[in-house]
């Protein structure tokens, strides 16, 4: 979560207790394993973060969880500032995209398809939604119609 000033938290349900992480200064990243403050361990490591894995060389790039959190942080932290509210939208677009899993991607004896994303502007108002091949922008006033769907 994120409001309108940067102040962003994540909450996370841990062995039955919820875990709250906070921080007016970083954006919080998580993907779904293993809980943040491990996934917090494991981004130590990398040179962006203050440890000794070089990146991009050794970016990691499978469909695992901590690999996709480790992109996502990694380009995150890298990328320059988006310059326009277009720019911006964009651009959350593409990182959470990075981060997605595809569909028909096998994964541990299954499939595990990202299936839906979502972002908000905290500025306009606006809610972004991509699911299973539709893209619906949500406003605060009322539903926009449907934009474009996968052929």
């Amino acid at each position: 979560m994120e409001d309108a000033t940067g102040d962003s938290a994540i909450v996370e349900h841990v062995d039955g207790k919820f875990q709250f992480y906070h921080s007016k200064s970083e954006a919080l990243v998580m993907t779904n394993e293993p809980p943040y403050d491990q996934q917090k361990e494991i981004l130590a490591k990398y040179d962006f973060m203050g440890g000794n894995i070089t990146l991009p060389d050794n970016l990691p790039g499978t469909v695992d969880s901590v690999d996709r959190m480790i992109r996502l942080e990694y380009y995150l932290t890298t990328s320059p500032e988006p310059k326009t509210e277009a720019e911006s939208i964009a651009f959350v677009r593409s990182l959470i995209s990075s981060s997605n899993v595809p569909f028909g991607a096998p994964y541990n004896g299954g499939v595990y398809p990202t299936w839906w994303a979502s972002y908000i502007d905290v500025s306009l108002l606006f809610m972004f939604m991509y699911e299973k091949g539709c893209f619906i922008v949500y406003s605060h006033r009322f539903l926009h119609v449907l934009i474009s769907t996968s052929q």
